[in-house]
């Protein structure tokens, strides 16, 4: 029984960290997803001043 009962707290931690592991790279993703086009254009704006 003492068996099962380190097995289940084992599996428990490390679905625990893996969970953990997701949401982090989730919220810290490298993509920008607001990236815009003009960074890519060829004839970029001017700001008048």
């Amino acid at each position: 029984m003492k068996f099962f009962q380190k097995f289940f707290w084992f599996l428990f931690g490390a679905t625990l960290a893996a969970a953990g592991i997701y949401a982090l790279k989730k919220v810290n993703d490298d993509t920008d997803p607001w990236e815009g086009a003009w960074e890519k254009s060829s004839n970029p704006a001017t700001v008048d001043e």
